[in-house]
């Protein structure tokens, strides 16, 4: 498995206005192999991330029955190249999509509406 992490400078991160609150849901996964997606049941599990409006965050994952949550804060802002989500989780969980173990998630805002993981 290929694994894309994104290193980005605090120092030029600007807020940025997008509305993330409320509860998301995973739709798509897709693996670094050509025509590797699944979506909605086919997907190995389900996740859902919830956004309250004092900057803290849930995420859960189904994996058959089996659910684990984690939690933690969140920010939105822009860098030069793109629009970034960031999730800090409290804790380390096996639910945290990231290549290191710094208790960071990061996403690509890619719309108003829809969010990938990097």
């Amino acid at each position: 498995m290929v694994c894309i992490c994104l290193f980005v400078s605090c120092n030029e991160n600007e807020p940025v206005a997008f509305d993330i609150l409320g509860e998301w849901k995973l739709i798509q996964m897709s693996g670094s192999t050509p025509n590797s997606q699944t979506t909605g049941a086919d997907m190995e599990y389900q996740e859902t991330y919830v956004f309250n409006s004092n900057g803290t965050f849930e995420k859960t994952r189904d994996t058959k029955g089996v659910i684990k949550k984690a939690y933690g804060v969140y920010k939105a802002y822009i860098t030069p190249n793109e629009k970034v989500l960031e999730l800090t989780y409290n804790l380390e969980s096996s639910i945290i999509g990231s290549c290191t173990s710094n208790l960071k998630e990061v996403m690509n805002i890619t719309s108003n509406s829809s969010f990938s993981s990097t």
